[in-house]
């Protein structure tokens, strides 16, 4: 995915492993740049979380379920 996104946009998206980040809020307004490109070979939008196409990490109810579990938050 390193190649869809400017170099300043991957080090917000990821740690020095090149995981996303634990802390990742894909669907907050000011993070969306930092996923909405994910794509899989043939090009179309992938969810890295549920390892569906047709929609990426941003829009993704699990993704987000997942991450505001991890969190804490509700």
């Amino acid at each position: 995915m390193k190649h869809l996104y400017r170099s300043d946009q991957w080090s917000r998206r990821v740690d020095n492993r090149g995981k996303v980040l634990a802390t990742a809020q894909p669907w907050l307004p000011h993070n969306r740049e930092l996923y909405d490109k994910d794509a899989d070979a043939s090009g179309q939008k992938f969810c890295l979380v549920c390892q569906r196409q047709g929609h990426d990490m941003t829009t993704c109810p699990a993704a987000h379920a997942k991450w505001k579990r991890d969190r804490g938050s509700s």
